[in-house]
């Protein structure tokens, strides 16, 4: 007789807490609190019986068995999202899926929109923003564009030019200044190309990266870390 399988808000409280390392962040991911996902892990272990996490330090970490399971149950919720999608995507096969950056939203893809739409009018364009990296068996893309080092699995990865336009209260040298320093900073891959030039220049062609102002650029020199 096949295992009963437990209530779909413990298995993704687990797969939440067993992803992010801390049962605050699963909280925050699933719009939960910690009371509710540390009671519904519980719940689980006491389906189950066996422990699956336990406490380490300031957050949890998974036993052996709660590794096992974990691996397990992320692929299959994957399948889940997949089969779920494809589903969608058959009742809707007009509807694109873009998650792009903030930054790249306003600088880029909004002022293209309309000629995109006006070309491709049997296209259902859903665009959204998030600096998060996109996991395509979990989260709802179907096309995400992100700048960084490259180095994700499972994604086409290009190298743009870079420059640097002088922002407010920066002269050409203070841009050039800003443009060296990015360079030698090694948060690019070896090889492209970065320019200096001023704020009103004729800086967009297809491939380039604006950084616009030093926040961005440390953004760039200091990415932030993913727990």
């Amino acid at each position: 007789m096949p295992a009963r399988i437990p209530p779909m808000q413990a298995l993704r409280a687990f797969e939440a807490a067993a992803r992010t390392g801390s049962l605050t962040k699963a909280a925050d991911s699933l719009s939960l609190t910690h009371g509710a996902i540390s009671h519904q892990i519980k719940a689980l272990e006491a389906t189950v019986g066996v422990a699956l996490v336990e406490r380490a330090g300031r957050g949890i970490r998974l036993t052996a068995d709660g590794e096992r399971l974990a691996t397990r149950l992320r692929a299959a919720l994957g399948d889940i999202a997949d089969a779920l999608r494809e589903a969608g995507e058959r009742s809707d096969p007009r509807r694109l899926r873009v998650s792009v950056t903030p930054s790249f939203a306003a600088r880029w893809l909004l002022p293209r929109l309309g000629r995109f739409i006006s070309r491709h009018t049997d296209i259902d364009l859903d665009v959204r923003s998030s600096i998060a990296l996109v996991d395509f068996r979990r989260d709802d893309a179907d096309v995400a564009i992100r700048y960084g080092h490259g180095t994700w699995d499972d994604v086409h990865a290009a190298q743009p030019d870079v420059v640097v336009v002088a922002p407010c209260g920066y002269d050409r040298e203070g841009s050039q200044w800003l443009a060296d320093d990015l360079a030698a900073s090694g948060v690019l891959p070896a090889g492209v190309p970065v320019h200096a030039v001023d704020a009103n220049a004729s800086w967009a062609r297809p491939g380039t990266r604006l950084v616009d102002g030093v926040e961005e650029l440390a953004r760039l020199l200091h990415p932030p870390t993913r727990s």
